[in-house]
């Protein structure tokens, strides 16, 4: 039975890792979507510069769109959008069964996939 996992992470890194740690357990590639807020710029001596705010319009949209046909279109986005206002990523991997369901939430876990429920919405 087809499942999703989720994986909300506070950095981009730590996104693009899992995505990595997927592809190294041999995921489909075509069955992995992350959503991220745009990477932040470098300035001249190679340090990070902030992200622009994004507004949280553009965000829940955007997230209503990458859950869209999933959740269910009244599903609360919010809890993801805070991560994301963060600078963080969403990430979201379709499995066939349970044990590949199992597969991706270690990866998720070893990459520092955050607990949504445990954090401010704000």
């Amino acid at each position: 039975m087809p499942h999703i996992v989720v994986g909300t992470f506070d950095q981009q890194a730590a996104a693009r890792a899992a995505i990595v740690a997927l592809a190294n357990d041999r995921f489909d590639p075509r069955r992995v979507h992350a959503i991220e807020t745009r990477v932040p710029a470098f300035d001249d001596a190679g340090e990070p510069v902030p992200p622009a705010p994004v507004s949280d319009d553009s965000v829940i949209d955007h997230l209503r769109n990458f859950f869209a046909g999933l959740l269910g279109i009244g599903h609360d986005v919010s809890a993801y959008a805070a991560a994301m206002r963060r600078g963080g990523a969403v990430v979201r991997v379709d499995v066939d069964d349970q044990p590949e369901a199992a597969r991706a939430e270690l990866a998720f876990a070893k990459a520092g996939a955050i607990d949504i429920t445990r954090r401010p919405r704000h």
